[in-house]
């Protein structure tokens, strides 16, 4: 048995009330409006997709660093990202990162098929509605680009000119045009920071 399940009731009373608390304090000051992402955010236990030294601050307001570096959205930026990303039950999603564990959960509450890769050279077959990346990138990979489904959408931390913004692409695999919504604070996704495939 997942020594989870051994949790005493007060751990779950606790990880609901800080849910109930980010949601209030975090998301909705940050303009996180999607119900669906807000009923999600408030019902996954973020706690149990982080490694068990965050479980004090896993519903603190700052971005997170796994041992091998790889970010971890903050909440709001999470929720952000997926209000402007309009996620759909049915929908085809792919979360890039090795930070994503969290975000994809998030997207199979809603109801989506998700499939997840650690970097862009991991994603050889399908076509999605949404790509979703578990961090900050300086260019898009043209690997990655091609499984964007016409139409589809793409949620990232993009950088430009030294400064990071959370932005949403649109298009296809020969088109996709970026658009910018508000700075963030999140870390680079170290596979994005290579020559440029589509830039911003």
């Amino acid at each position: 048995m997942n020594s989870k399940d051994n949790m005493p009731d007060h751990a779950s009373t606790d990880s609901a009330a800080a849910r109930r608390a980010m949601v209030l304090s975090q998301l909705r000051p940050q303009r996180v409006t999607n119900a669906a992402v807000l009923a999600a955010m408030s019902e996954v236990p973020r706690e149990q997709y982080l490694p068990e030294k965050f479980a004090a601050v896993a519903y603190g307001d700052r971005p997170l660093r796994l041992d091998d570096g790889a970010p971890v959205l903050a909440p709001a930026e999470l929720g952000q990202l997926l209000t402007q990303l309009a996620p759909t039950a049915g929908q085809h999603a792919l979360v890039v990162g090795r930070g994503g564990d969290y975000s994809a959960a998030i997207l199979r509450h809603i109801g989506l098929v998700v499939d997840q890769a650690h970097n862009a050279d991991d994603v050889l077959t399908g076509s999605f509605d949404l790509i979703l990346i578990e961090g900050a990138v300086e260019h898009l990979a043209t690997a990655l680009a091609r499984r964007l489904a016409p139409g589809g959408r793409v949620g990232s931390a993009i950088v430009e000119d030294g400064v990071t913004r959370l932005a949403i692409g649109r298009g296809g695999s020969k088109s996709i045009s970026f658009s910018s919504f508000a700075e963030a604070q999140v870390p680079l996704l170290a596979s994005f920071s290579q020559a440029p495939a589509f830039t911003f």
